[in-house]
This record gives C-alpha cells, structure tokens and sequence, in this order.
C-alpha cells in the first residue's frame, strides 16, 4: 500500500518542485529514549514550506492518502531548515 502511495506521491512533489534528497531502510534509533527502529526514512526537499502544503491541498495527493494509511504503522513529519553549519 505504501509503494502505490509512494509512486503516486513523487511525481507531485516533484511536480511542485520537491525532490527527494535522500532515502534508506532498516534505520534505528541509537541515542537514549524508547527503542524505536523504522523501515524506511525519507528526506524530502521542498522550496517552501507553501510548496508542501500546497501538496497537501492537492487533489491527486489526497487521493493517494488512503494508501499511505493503510500502509503505515506510525510516521513522523519534522519540519528543518538548512544551514551550511552548525552554528
């Protein structure tokens, strides 16, 4: 259920000028705090953060919801800024 989310998902983020930047498998949790592990991680790029609400305005990306529902267990949305160091 999730790869047809998925599948549905990347053509509107890129559509709408996000890409991904980064994806992995079988992440885990190494700092203190509840053992959590993840089947899969995603970094997503978008231009604004209007962008990404814009996809979740859209009506091809809602469509494709359910999918991702039906296919997740749990999931976590963080919202960053980049910075070219730490400060």
């Amino acid at each position: 259920a999730y790869g047809r989310y998925s599948a549905n998902t990347i053509k509107i983020v890129g559509r709408l000028g996000g890409r991904i930047r980064w994806a992995g498998a079988r992440a885990k949790r190494i700092s203190e705090g509840p053992e959590r592990s993840w089947t899969q991680i995603a970094l997503m790029q978008y231009p604004s953060r209007a962008h990404f609400i814009g996809m979740l305005r859209d009506e091809a990306y809602k469509a494709g919801t359910a999918h991702r529902d039906a296919g997740l267990e749990r999931t976590e949305l963080f919202a960053c800024t980049s910075h070219a160091a730490f400060d």
